[in-house]
């Protein structure tokens, strides 16, 4: 079931709108943190092209299959002035298309990669691999506050799943296809991984499509086959990880998920494809990306600012009227924030204070993400 009293961030005046454009720059700001960037993919200017020239047919995301990307997770120190590349970094790693990193216990870490979650040791050693036949262009993994579970994102399949970190075993799941994101609107088609439901489906005259990962693969459907697609998830703290939320590419909604009910309430509305939900302060960060900005929320998800990269300098040519901000994560500190944005760099910013800088990165790295592990 879905429910919603959905807020759309642009139809109340009670936000506070924070242009970083009039923020001062400070070339101290992130120097010695040690972060972790995870790199999706080693084509960022091909990326480019293809979303100008989606934005110009009025479509976006892929319509047919392609080869995985191969991606890199590097470790490094952030240096003033210095452009963040794989020299003198603490360390690398080829991977399938890597979009999560997560911190677990006795000093391992995980990395999802495009179909299957990596779990290495602190000498990078490869000790653990979980995989699930619904697993499908991974996403966000968050760790349980117990340390026993994660939280995985598969956008591949419109879905969210908890995952014993050990065993592999689903502890829970949830698809949209099943609460209230169905059918999908480009043809409106009924999606299902129940056959006999879509038999069912059929019999009555609706068009449906039986998903079989089996067909789909690592890959998951392509991104206009989805419903919903989410991308990013979190435990909700607030309220003893009794719900979950999570951020919909297709929808433009930030969701709360009841986790004994899987039932849908909408928090946020009308965001341009939302992306990296996470808590910060009191409350919440959540980006929508092709805006440009991010919003800083309440426990209980009421929007309270809205930080915008929007005419910063720094864009390469061709995408003057595009944004795109990847995602906004913070800093060991707890106040400072990192932010992607894709055609800029990876910025630094100070909300409290207003200031900003920024780090210019491998101009070929499409990075989904970057953690901090704290300073050096």
């Amino acid at each position: 079931m879905k429910n919603s009293q959905p807020v759309n961030p642009s139809e109340t005046g009670l936000v506070q709108s924070l242009p970083v454009k009039e923020f001062a720059r400070d070339n101290s700001l992130g120097a010695g943190e040690r972060i972790v960037i995870v790199i999706k993919s080693l084509d960022q200017k091909e990326r480019r092209e293809r979303l100008i020239c989606s934005a110009k047919s009025g479509t976006l995301g892929r319509i047919e299959p392609r080869p995985v990307a191969q991606g890199l997770a590097v470790c490094t120190e952030l240096v003033p002035d210095s452009k963040i590349s794989t020299s003198g970094n603490c360390w690398i790693m080829e991977l399938e298309e890597p979009r999560g990193f997560a911190k677990l216990p006795n000093d391992t870490s995980a990395i999802s990669e495009i179909g299957q979650i990596s779990i290495f040791d602190s000498n990078l050693k490869q000790v653990n691999t979980l995989k699930h036949d619904f697993f499908g262009f991974l996403h966000t993994i968050i760790l349980s506050a117990d340390r026993e579970k994660m939280l995985v994102v598969s956008g591949g399949y419109d879905s969210i799943f908890e995952v014993d970190i050990k065993t592999g075993a689903i502890k829970w799941s949830w698809f949209g296809w099943d609460h209230g994101y169905n059918p999908r609107q480009q043809d409106g088609a009924f999606l299902t991984y129940d056959r006999r439901q879509a038999e069912a489906w059929q019999r009555q005259g609706k068009k449906a499509q039986f998903v079989a990962p089996k067909l789909y693969g690592k890959q998951g459907l392509v991104t206009a086959g989805r419903t919903t697609f989410p991308n990013s998830a979190y435990y909700n703290i607030y309220k003893d990880e009794t719900t979950i939320v999570a951020t919909l590419f297709h929808a433009g909604e930030l969701i709360e998920i009841d986790k004994k009910t899987g039932d849908v309430f909408v928090r946020l509305s009308g965001m341009n494809i939302p992306h990296s939900i996470l808590p910060w302060e009191s409350g919440w960060l959540v980006t929508s990306t092709r805006e440009g900005c991010f919003f800083t929320l309440s426990p209980t998800f009421q929007v309270e600012r809205q930080v915008s990269f929007t005419d910063m300098p720094g864009k390469p040519a061709g995408m003057e009227e595009e944004e795109w901000l990847q995602s906004v994560s913070p800093l060991s500190d707890g106040r400072q924030l990192l932010a992607v944005d894709a055609n800029r760099g990876l910025f630094v910013i100070d909300v409290e204070n207003r200031k900003w800088n920024v780090f210019d990165i491998d101009e070929n790295w499409c990075v989904q993400e970057v953690y901090s592990l704290g300073s050096a």
